[in-house]
């Protein structure tokens, strides 16, 4: 009888460990499940907090890339501008009027790679559309896109061929006058510093010419002949005396009033 009931209670007890242990481990798994899905919603509202350049769409589209970019260069930046490297000019700044891109500050960049030219086609001369029909069957090259930066002080800097579709996420850096990108480049694996690339593209600056100071010309060739003639006073002192001459007689020693015989 009373092995019955320790047995019986023993049962009891196992029972309630594994219901203990089962309890715990639900409790365990609901609560990692709630900490992954306040950390999936505090990255969520992280990336909704970041500003951005460029406008975002409403919806995903082909064509339409972002990259999140850090302004490391030290600098306010007033001025964000993409173009084809093709291109003469930039177009209008991506900033918003007033909108300032801090330094340390970190924005998301919205470039939509399919956006066409302002020239409308009913623009475009037949001619032209002839040619583009043609450009059109060939392979397609790839476009390169610069950026322009102007920072508050009034200066610019220029990006040459961003890689876009090669990273998520790019640094702004300054050095000097010259701008470049650190980032994670998908297609090499490996960090790309663009550096001494955009030193060998940074435009030479033309010396200005030296002014050569107003200076008279002044002429220090002094004659220094000292070399006088002493021949005039060298005196005949034969029959002179401390006069030069004797009395009534000449220097010669005749008198002045002889009579030639």
């Amino acid at each position: 009888m009373k092995k019955k009931i320790v047995t019986v209670l023993m049962t009891a007890m196992l029972g309630s460990s594994i219901l203990f242990a089962q309890t715990a481990m639900a409790a365990d798994t609901a609560e990692q499940t709630e900490d992954t899905a306040k950390a999936d919603e505090t990255s969520e509202e992280k990336t909704e907090e970041l500003k951005t350049i460029g406008e975002k769409p409403e919806k995903e589209t082909e064509g339409i890339l972002d990259v999140k970019l850090k302004n490391l260069t030290g600098k306010v930046i007033t001025g964000f501008t993409i173009k084809n490297e093709k291109d003469e000019k930039y177009p209008d700044n991506f900033l918003k009027e007033d909108d300032k891109f801090a330094a340390d500050e970190e924005r998301e960049l919205w470039f939509d790679l399919n956006k066409k030219d302002e020239t409308s086609d009913a623009e475009k001369t037949e001619d032209a559309k002839t040619e583009e029909n043609a450009e059109n069957t060939e392979e397609k090259e790839i476009p390169k896109y610069n950026i322009q930066l102007t920072f508050e002080d009034g200066t610019t800097s220029e990006i040459h061929t961003f890689p876009f579709g090669d990273t998520e996420e790019a640094e702004l850096h300054l050095e000097g006058s010259v701008a470049y990108l650190v980032f994670d480049s998908a297609s090499q694996k490996k960090s790309i510093n663009t550096l001494e690339n955009e030193k060998a593209l940074a435009p030479t600056p033309t010396a200005a010419p030296v002014a050569q100071p107003a200076t008279e010309s002044y002429d220090n060739s002094y004659d220094y002949d000292n070399s006088y003639d002493y021949d005039d006073n060298s005196y005949d002192a034969a029959g002179s005396d401390d006069s030069g001459s004797d009395e009534g007689g000449s220097a010669d020693g005749c008198l002045d009033n002889a009579i030639l015989n």
